[in-house]
């Protein structure tokens, strides 16, 4: 089982707080809080240890420890308390919009590459300029291959521990990731978003109460489209329309024997009303099993999912094909909901190419 290292010791002094910077109050809760809440989600992190500044608490449910002189210094602080569990999960609590999956990919990518450590990583969009301290340009690197590194850091605990043994190095480190790197360990880029952004300054601070605000709303857009599976599990498909539009869009173009049922395209709760009577009429029982509900932006959400049906006069059990469907939201109600037998196929529409990254 993994453990997790929450570094809270930073000062709020650039984000002209009076209080240390993560405890700052972000969107109802303090900024250290929402990462908590992320890492409690990740089913393979056992313990979670926080290193503080003096004289704060850390929430409940996680091990505290008093932060280090440098950055580094508090994470082979926090290590020291974490008892055992490996990997090791690195994070910064001013980057509050790390979200559980984030941290899942990393694990995941630790696993699957063998590599020593796995970072989150944004491209460079910008050009960047070195420069000297008198101002002038010396070199323009070529942005291709340029990467900008955030947290979470995820690093085998052997390879970790091995690095935080130079107290020299450790003292001016400003990033795990190049102690380990620095021993000749394997390091490698996962991309995220450059939404996961570091809070340093009271701009950052307002961009993140915004993008938070901007997530409570995909939440809710994914807890709408959960509704309607709830519905048919539940016996009762009729409740959906209560979160369908009366102008729904219900389009099985994208689906290769649409014609077998009827129409492809259906209008309104009365089309989509014979659409599924006359789905639901060959089926004695149907399960839905949802693989995952994503937010994919655009008030829209992807549903990955697979169908079991049961004939009515057959009995017999059919597993179909994995397939997706993608839901457009407006207002809180599902508008329109574009049916695909390929989930690649759904994936692409969405601007995520082949399979989930």
């Amino acid at each position: 089982m993994a453990v997790a290292l929450l570094l809270a010791a930073g000062s709020g002094e650039r984000l002209g707080s009076e209080r240390p910077k993560a405890f700052v109050v972000l969107g109802g809760r303090p900024m250290l809080q929402w990462s908590v809440d992320a890492l409690r989600a990740v089913g393979a992190v056992e313990r979670i240890v926080v290193a503080l500044p003096p004289g704060m608490q850390a929430p409940e449910g996680t091990v505290d420890v008093p932060g280090g002189a440098s950055r580094s210094e508090s994470v082979r602080a926090a290590l020291q308390a974490a008892g055992e569990g490996d990997p090791v999960i690195v994070h910064d609590a001013a980057r509050p919009l790390a979200a559980a999956d984030l941290f899942r990919r990393a694990l995941e990518a630790l696993d699957e590459t063998g590599a020593d450590g796995v970072v989150a990583a944004a491209r460079v969009a910008d050009t960047i300029k070195r420069v000297e301290a008198s101002g002038r340009v010396v070199e323009t690197p070529q942005r291709d291959g340029l990467w900008a590194v955030q947290t979470p850091q995820v690093f085998r605990r052997a390879a970790l521990e091995a690095a935080l043994a130079d107290d020299a190095a450790v003292a001016a480190a400003t990033d795990d990731a190049s102690l380990v790197e620095a021993r000749g360990g394997d390091v490698r880029v996962l991309e995220a978003s450059p939404a996961n952004l570091k809070v340093t300054t009271p701009l950052d601070l307002r961009i993140a109460e915004l993008l938070l605000a901007e997530r409570a709303g995909a939440a809710d857009n994914i807890a709408v489209v959960r509704s309607i599976f709830d519905a048919f599990a539940g016996g009762v498909p009729e409740r959906s329309f209560d979160v369908i539009h009366p102008d729904v869009v219900w389009d099985l173009r994208e689906w290769p024997g649409w014609e077998v049922i009827g129409a492809d395209v259906y209008h309104g709760h009365a089309g989509l009303r014979e659409y599924w009577s006359s789905w639901l009429s060959a089926w004695e029982s149907i399960e839905f099993d949802v693989d995952e509900l994503r937010d994919v932006g655009g008030d829209r959400v992807l549903a990955l999912l697979r169908v079991r049906t049961r004939g009515r006069r057959s009995a017999i059990v059919v597993e179909n094909p994995p397939h997706a469907q993608l839901y457009t939201l407006r207002d809180g109600l599902i508008t329109e909901v574009r049916n695909f037998s390929d989930r690649d196929e759904a994936l692409r529409a969405v601007g995520l190419g082949a399979g989930l990254d």
